[in-house]
């Protein structure tokens, strides 16, 4: 349900989408970016200046006319490849660190900026290592079992890049607030226990 807070959020960020800046308001319809973005939540979209960590809205490489939502993991110059189903950049693992789990996922704190999920156990993935090109972004689904994203694609031109996530509002549970500004839910103090 949406709380009177969030509808008057939602109203203003509307009324300066109407007065020319370049906002969209929408609503995620689905689980490619669990947990920090999920079905339901409503996000304020605007200009992209995308760096590492931000969400970005993209034409999906895949499905002309079909909108998805990815996160900036690496940005020009910078190597990527996975190990063991971890992300890695620059030669160094991104840390991660279990924040909990459901009936079949494991929710991770991936440089305890933000959320992924994988489900149980952690895949064995491994890819070689991509130096990303010259403006170019290397994006990943932070529901990391659902999505399709770089590992398929590769990187994407900048230019692909229609909206950067400003504000994101919805349901709070134990990792993420009913708002954020930006996009980032971290950095979180400690792990949260398991049930």
């Amino acid at each position: 349900m949406l709380k009177l807070r969030h509808a008057i959020a939602l109203l203003l960020t509307g009324g300066m989408a109407w007065c020319g800046w370049n906002l969209r308001v929408i609503r995620v319809t689905d689980n490619d970016m669990a947990p920090s973005l999920r079905a339901g939540d409503w996000l304020v979209l605007g200009p992209p200046e995308p760096d590492a960590g931000d969400v970005v809205r993209i034409d999906d490489p895949n499905e002309a006319g079909r909108k998805l939502l990815r996160r900036v993991v690496a940005t020009e110059g910078h190597p990527v490849r996975f190990r063991g189903g971890r992300l890695v950049t620059g030669g160094k693992g991104v840390p991660i660190k279990e924040m909990g789990r459901t009936a079949s996922t494991t929710v991770l704190a991936e440089a305890n900026r933000w959320l992924i999920q994988h489900r149980d156990p952690l895949p064995a993935y491994t890819q070689d290592e991509l130096v990303v090109g010259d403006g170019e972004l290397y994006l990943l689904a932070d529901s990391r079992d659902a999505g399709v994203d770089s590992r398929w694609w590769g990187a994407l031109p900048k230019a692909a890049v229609e909206h950067e996530l400003w504000l994101r509002i919805g349901e709070a549970d134990a990792w993420r607030g009913h708002v954020l500004i930006g996009s980032e839910d971290g950095p979180w103090a400690k792990p949260v226990p398991r049930p």
